[in-house]
């Protein structure tokens, strides 16, 4: 497939509709809609997330099951390059970078990704998380969706959290990891 070919309008239409996915991906997680993360997943799709490869049910019983005591959890996505290898398929590289914040009963959630346990019971942590999603898109019934995704952590940082946890001011309007978050009261003011 020629330069030109990639970045031709049909191209460009299918690079926003992956890039669209890959954030939908970040604010499920995030607001903990799993609606949301089933929507940029083919149904037989596969995720390879280090400490298991899940299917999409498996993926979101582990999210669910996980995040229990994620007490703030952000995905940030910088670099995207898409490259296609034929019309309805993509390899797709994301630099994601992971910030969460657990709390002392978190503890056991944090383990998972990074296999340290020896923390002081009565701390709570803030993870940092550069790595990449190596994503396998493919356009199956006219939609763009991830076939097979693998996350390569690059490394992780760990810090104490603050005692005062993970809050804003007091005036500020503090994000939620439900469907109660400002965004889904936005969303339903305006029919969306």
């Amino acid at each position: 497939m020629s330069t030109n070919d990639q970045f031709s309008a049909a191209r460009i239409a299918d690079r926003l509709e992956i890039q669209d996915a890959l954030l939908r991906w970040c604010r499920g997680i995030d607001r903990l809609d799993y609606d949301e993360i089933r929507g940029v997943f083919h149904p037989d799709a596969r995720d390879n997330h280090g400490v298991a490869v899940f299917d999409v049910d498996g993926l979101i019983a582990w999210i669910k099951e996980r995040h229990k005591t994620v007490a703030v959890s952000m995905h940030r996505l910088g670099n995207i390059l898409i490259e296609f290898a034929g019309p309805d398929l993509a390899l797709v590289e994301s630099y994601a970078d992971a910030c969460q914040c657990y709390p002392p009963e978190g503890s056991a959630a944090l383990a998972q990704l990074t296999g340290e346990q020896n923390w002081r019971p009565d701390v709570g942590k803030v993870f940092l998380g550069p790595g990449r999603y190596i994503d396998r898109f493919e356009r199956r019934d006219r939609r763009w969706k991830i076939a097979r995704r693998t996350v390569i952590m690059e490394t992780s940082l760990i810090f104490d959290m603050p005692p005062a946890g993970a809050k804003g001011k007091p005036n500020w309007v503090e994000g939620r990891r439900d469907r109660e978050d400002f965004l889904y009261q936005e969303k339903r003011a305006l029919g969306l």
